[in-house]
């Protein structure tokens, strides 16, 4: 079996050698400028951070795929989606302000950002994909109408896939609000009564009717009535409508890969994914904090095949040094798998080997130094 590519380059610079001149030199050495061509939008999809949280990567690195971009005379732009649970990146208007307050904007980028599912998390397109679990999957607009896609993914760990790399940023990071509830939740929405002002914005925007108020005028959902769009999640401007995070590992290990599989479908000659693979912490970006990393430093890889990236990301943190400061050391200290130790309930490379069913790339792989 042929190997994919995977270009790597470690963190040691000398003078006149940055780190973000040897960025530059790997995405030139993994395609960057093959891919891409004049006068195409193409998306960088990122995770700006949650508030709190100082785990995302820093605009400076991103900066640089900017410049490549622009020098193929292509109109970039910076991009994720809202998010399903109620916070600072749930509707657009915030989720800019937070993006900017971390430096993503166009004086220090270069580019403009766009959150690619509009307002509240409503804004997307329907494709078929057919699947296990999907028949059709709903791809933010701003993602799906790009011309082309660089996956620029902080790789770290992950409560509820074990690591988070390519496929979580892609596949879950990309679905508009409707798609992580499917992705998410086997469940209708439900409504917290104690935090519902019984303003009647849910009732209002509801299509199918399936929420009205209770004697204490409290909205209600109808659990048979709901069709599950999650239009009462992106409305309520009070946190009172919550979802049930109920759908068991390895489901949303395969609803995530299958997601992911639809944007790469539309996309898959014309994507490029960099994993950075530093500042490893043990959860995602999206909580409001982060702790110590768990290992080493490695640095970045890039790849136009995303099974072969996330599974090369996963192998060399294994590799990496634990960090003995890491308040999961003892977790950790002993495991072959350093997320096993994490998570040992969950299995992360199960995503790439479902991945693979779906042929979407291979977990065998080269790497190729840079």
């Amino acid at each position: 079996m042929k190997k994919a590519k995977v270009y790597l380059m470690d963190l040691y610079t000398q003078p006149g050698l940055s780190l973000l001149k040897k960025l530059k030199n790997l995405l030139v050495r993994s395609g960057i400028n093959d891919i891409f061509n004049e006068k195409e939008i193409i998306g960088i999809k990122l995770h700006f951070g949650e508030d709190g949280n100082l785990g995302y990567l820093r605009p400076d690195y991103t900066k640089v795929i900017v410049d490549l971009l622009k020098e193929k005379k292509c109109s970039p732009f910076l991009t994720d989606s809202g998010t399903l649970y109620h916070g600072r990146r749930s509707n657009a208007v915030e989720h800019l302000q937070i993006a900017s307050e971390h430096g993503y904007n166009f004086l220090s980028t270069g580019a403009p950002v766009v959150i690619s599912d509009g307002l509240i998390g409503m804004d997307f397109k329907e494709i078929e994909v057919n699947l296990k679990h999907f028949k059709k999957i709903k791809i933010a607009n701003g993602i799906y109408h790009s011309d082309g896609l660089i996956v620029f993914s902080h790789f770290k760990g992950h409560s509820g896939t074990g690591f988070g790399g390519a496929f979580k940023n892609l596949g879950m990071g990309a679905a508009p609000r409707p798609g992580k509830l499917e992705q998410h939740s086997d469940t209708v929405p439900f409504i917290k009564q104690d935090l519902c002002t019984s303003c009647g914005i849910c009732l209002k925007y509801c299509s199918v009717n399936a929420i009205s108020y209770n004697e204490q005028k409290k909205a209600v959902i109808n659990t048979d009535q709901c069709i599950g769009c999650g239009e009462c999640l992106a409305v309520c401007r009070w946190g009172a409508v919550k979802n049930k995070y109920d759908t068991a590992g390895e489901i949303l290990i395969e609803k995530i890969a299958e997601y992911t599989y639809g944007m790469w479908k539309e996309k898959k000659e014309k994507m490029l994914f960099v994993n950075a693979l530093i500042d490893i912490h043990p959860d995602c970006d999206c909580w409001d904090y982060n702790d110590v990393p768990l290992v080493e430093d490695v640095g970045f890889i890039a790849s136009i095949d995303p099974v072969a990236i996330d599974q090369a990301s996963y192998d060399l943190v294994q590799k990496a040094g634990k960090i003995s400061s890491s308040a999961y050391f003892d977790k950790i200290k002993d495991q072959d798998s350093i997320f096993a130790g994490m998570t040992p309930e969950v299995d992360g490379t199960y995503l790439l080997k479902y991945a693979e069913k779906l042929n979407m790339g291979s977990r065998n792989y080269e790497i190729i130094k840079v």
